[in-house]
């Protein structure tokens, strides 16, 4: 969604309209992301989702041709999700899982800053997790 300027009205309804009860909404901008930790190679990162809905945001550096492949695992009750956008805003890819630990192999087609957010899978579950990003290929040659 692109927007210039002024209030954005959101509308939010659970999967089929028929539940009614207690829910979580959390708002991240994609362009420029608010309170994003630097994440560099090799890096794991231990880190906690507190609240429901929580979107917890991390940024990376990637050049053309890198596969980047980020993680989220953890012993608590979140079932991790992550996502990976560029620069622009665009998902670049995204997985889930129901069980401890997820990943995601990005090919990134231009140099620059990665957005990676990561959450509980239906954003009800709290608790804590790790954050982990590797370059699988560094400009199409496999890392030692």
């Amino acid at each position: 969604v692109a927007v210039v300027s002024g209030p954005l009205f959101v509308l939010l309804s659970d999967v089929d309209g028929a539940s009614i009860g207690q829910y979580g909404v959390a708002v991240q901008r994609l362009n420029g992301p608010v309170g994003a930790i630097a994440l560099s190679a090799g890096q794991v990162l231990s880190a906690r989702i507190d609240a429901r809905a929580e979107l917890d945001a991390y940024t990376f550096i990637a050049e053309a041709g890198d596969v980047v492949r980020v993680g989220m695992s953890g012993p608590s009750e979140v079932d991790p999700h992550v996502e990976v956008f560029n620069a622009q805003g665009n998902l670049l890819a995204e997985a889930s899982s129901s069980e401890a630990e997820t990943s995601v192999d990005v090919t990134v087609e231009s140099s620059g800053l990665l957005l990676i957010l990561l959450s509980d899978l239906t954003g009800a579950s709290t608790g804590a997790y790790e954050v982990s990003v590797e370059k699988v290929s560094v400009s199409g040659s496999p890392s030692p």
